[in-house]
């Protein structure tokens, strides 16, 4: 009586899905957990629910600032120079300091997330480098394509049971 032996499957037996669609707080939990993690892939939804609201974060402090900056110009006392004055060189340093310490904090969370979308949409993810060189739109237009079959191959053993 022979039997069937087949082999055990293996990492590369597995066929790679798209990523699938994931929550907001998924997302953020995916990218906090893949901090530094750049082989795989990320899914559109991914990508964009940490970068929008890392792009209102960016963006409220400046908000802020012009709304502060509206009210002195039209509320300006009898010593209007001192308080504009005081209110500009004070905003200005502070979003100066906030723009560095945000950018660079957002710069290195979007690193290997902006890899990995790029990877799902089958383009190699040194293309997100491309952003340090001041022409960051061509990658994140690239982000915004669907997932391509070519991206399954950036998917390394780890990445297979990856939420």
């Amino acid at each position: 009586m022979t039997q069937n032996h087949f082999p055990p499957p293996t990492p590369y037996s597995y066929v790679p899905q798209p990523r699938p669609s994931v929550s907001f707080k998924q997302a953020m939990r995916n990218n906090k957990r893949y901090l530094w993690h750049f082989s795989g892939r990320a899914s559109r939804s991914e990508f964009w629910k940490p970068w929008g609201l890392w792009v209102a974060v960016c963006i409220l402090p400046l908000i802020a600032g012009y709304i502060g900056w509206i009210a002195i110009v039209f509320n300006m006392g009898s010593q209007p120079g001192s308080a504009f004055a005081s209110f500009v060189l004070i905003y200005f340093l502070v979003y100066a300091f906030l723009v560095f310490a945000l950018g660079i904090t957002f710069t290195l969370m979007t690193l290997s997330l902006g890899w990995r979308r790029l990877q799902d949409a089958g383009f190699p993810g040194a293309l997100w480098l491309l952003n340090f060189i001041g022409i960051g739109i061509v990658p994140l237009v690239m982000c915004m394509m669907p997932a391509s079959h070519n991206g399954l191959s950036y998917d390394g053993p780890q990445d297979f049971n990856r939420p």
